[in-house]
């Protein structure tokens, strides 16, 4: 959103203007959001222009309004201590479990025996799983 300032050509006066462009492909279209008034005097033109400018704000917070942000850090209740060194040699993994829509998707596709639906040969298994795989990119 922008203040457009429209003159016309035989006049003095100008219409202040708030205006949102918007672009549909390769065509840009603008929309007049508000008419804030016509100014006759220079003085005029520049007061209207800050009211535009301030009813913009005001309808960009209401579209999406801003995060309040604490007007003191947040206090921390542990006191900061050095990190304590980490020897990375003597961590071991002794094993993980992911379960997430994927795996159950998998499971539940298993399961069903729609593994075997372009057949069992190796081209059939290869088809398969790219039909897994896109079944769960679309989940």
């Amino acid at each position: 959103m922008y203040v457009r300032v429209k003159t016309t050509k035989n006049s003095p006066r100008k219409s202040i203007q708030i205006i949102e462009s918007r672009r549909r492909g390769e065509t840009v279209s603008q929309k007049i959001i508000r008419h804030v008034g016509i100014a006759t005097t220079e003085e005029e033109e520049r007061q209207l222009v800050l009211l535009a400018e301030s009813i913009i704000r005001e309808l960009k917070e209401k579209r999406q309004p801003s995060l309040p942000f604490p007007s003191s850090p947040i206090p921390r209740e542990l006191p900061l201590t050095k990190p304590h060194p980490v020897d990375l040699s003597s961590v071991w993994n002794y094993g993980s479990m992911v379960e997430g829509i994927p795996e159950i998707a998998s499971t539940i596709f298993f399961d069903l025996s729609l593994d075997h639906i372009f057949g069992r040969g190796s081209r059939g298994r290869g088809k398969t799983l790219t039909f897994l795989s896109l079944l769960i990119g679309r989940i």
